[in-house]
């Protein structure tokens, strides 16, 4: 008996090398965030009168913001597709007109990179929700730790903590599970084909789905073919196949 260890061990490895449709599609995302992040700077600007009451609190809307960090590594699984979505994202955002100008990459920079950084710490293999909110925390933090020091270093450290749990509220509900249920539905519509996060069908289901085929439609009355072996009756239950031969559907 031999043993071998080479080809189990490799195979335990995540694929790292990154396809041509793997950067088309992780600049594609990034593409699409910069558009909305564009406009999410917009609205939430035009919403701080509705905050007046608590400041801290419009900072619920941060996770918008570090969807490219967490929805490209979720698609992709490769190592960089975080830092690589979100600065694709704050550079097209700055180009369209941020009002946080070249400071827009920077933001990006860190955001990306402290995701990036959960991935890696995983090696690249967990991509599970507790990892997806872990990464969004962790780019919240950074992203924390950035505007404290350029645009709230005078403000107190209350203030500070109750922005910091709102931003991890919003990393983990807007940023994680939004990429989750966008990267579902994304798989649905059959564009992540050949992705990590559409993996093709196992052997279960695909011999689970060659026995539905056998058998055929479900034997009811409104079916004029049945199972093999079996026939309908008018009530739409299975009767014997010896009956067939003399049923027929009366009126």
């Amino acid at each position: 008996m031999t043993t071998t260890y080479g080809n189990s061990a490799s195979a335990a490895l995540p694929d790292t090398r990154w396809r041509t449709r793997d950067i088309v599609v992780t600049a594609v995302i990034g593409v699409a965030f910069g558009v909305v992040f564009w406009a999410w700077n917009i609205l939430y600007a035009g919403v701080e009168p509705v905050f007046a009451f608590a400041p801290p609190v419009r900072d619920i809307m941060y996770g918008v913001w570090l969807m490219p960090a967490i929805l490209a590594p979720l698609v992709i699984r490769k190592p960089g597709a975080a830092l690589f979505a979100e600065m694709v994202a704050a550079g097209v955002s700055a180009l369209l007109g941020s009002q946080w100008s070249v400071d827009t990459l920077l933001s990006g920079f860190m955001q990306g990179a402290a995701a990036e950084l959960i991935f890696a710490f995983t090696l690249y293999r967990s991509y599970g929700v507790a990892t997806l909110v872990l990464a969004a925390t962790a780019s919240a933090l950074a992203a924390w730790v950035h505007d404290w020091v350029l645009y709230y270093s005078d403000i107190g450290p209350t203030i500070q903590v109750v922005r910091l749990v709102v931003m991890l509220i919003s990393a983990a509900v807007i940023a994680a599970g939004g990429s989750v249920l966008l990267a579902r539905s994304l798989r649905r519509t059959g564009v992540l084909d050949g992705f990590p996060a559409c993996p093709p069908p196992s052997g279960r289901a695909i011999s689970r789905a060659a026995t539905a085929a056998r058998r055929g439609p479900p034997c009811t009355a409104s079916h004029s073919t049945c199972r093999p072996g079996r026939a309908c009756s008018l009530s739409g239950q299975v009767a014997p196949a010896r009956a067939r031969s003399g049923w027929h559907s009366q009126g």
